[in-house]
């Protein structure tokens, strides 16, 4: 009984912190290039803020995989231009506070 108790807790309070989206705001660290004999194009991102949604393994070595990935895990990715200011760097804490449609 204290198990099944337990369980349900967790499962209330993992339902209390997913109230808010989980948003990282990047900055494209180089060009993006494509994959020789492949039809895919790697893009490197250099995190600047933010929080990795909980199923998605926080990384340094962000790649355009790992962006599909935390979009597919229901987060929210802003990218600001690689030469920003401020203002760019307030905006884009503007469009992670705003709801997903």
């Amino acid at each position: 009984m204290k198990t099944v108790f337990l369980v349900l807790a967790m499962a209330g309070l993992s339902v209390c912190a997913q109230g808010e989206q989980p948003c990282l705001i990047l900055r494209r660290q180089d060009e993006p290039r494509r994959i020789l004999g492949h039809d895919t194009v790697v893009t490197h991102w250099r995190l600047l803020e933010g929080e990795f949604p909980d199923s998605v393994k926080p990384t340094n070595h962000i790649t355009s995989k790992v962006v599909r990935r935390v979009k597919d895990a229901g987060g929210k990715v802003v990218e600001v231009p690689v030469v920003f200011s401020q203002e760019d760097l307030a905006k884009a804490r503007e469009q992670c506070k705003e709801e997903k449609p």
